[in-house]
């Protein structure tokens, strides 16, 4: 598992037109390392959903914070790779507070 930054989470729950119940969260983090492609500078923040209940729990009145978290690629739509959320551990609080005094 390796550090990154959650900046949110956003859960969601909601019912398909064809009835298709969906429930899981967005979350948005940061890599420790900068992007190194060309034209970017910085952190940019890279999104993943999740659906599974226990680790959309990990998340739920603990964000902003450190965590560690497991990726692992999956075969996605059209055999695209796709990246999931397969572990998380808490970690520590970040107060974003501290930066606008």
């Amino acid at each position: 598992m390796s550090k990154h930054l959650v900046l949110s989470f956003k859960p969601y729950d909601f019912t398909s037109a064809k009835g298709d119940r969906f429930v899981g969260a967005k979350i948005s983090y940061v890599n420790k390392k900068p992007s190194s492609r060309d034209g970017e500078q910085g952190h940019t923040p890279l999104m993943v959903s999740i659906s599974n209940p226990s680790l959309l729990k990990e998340f739920d009145g603990k964000v902003p914070a450190i965590y560690e978290m497991e990726f692992e690629q999956v075969t996605g739509k059209n055999n695209k790779p796709e990246i999931i959320l397969t572990d998380v551990e808490y970690l520590s609080p970040v107060d974003f507070s501290l930066f606008f005094e």
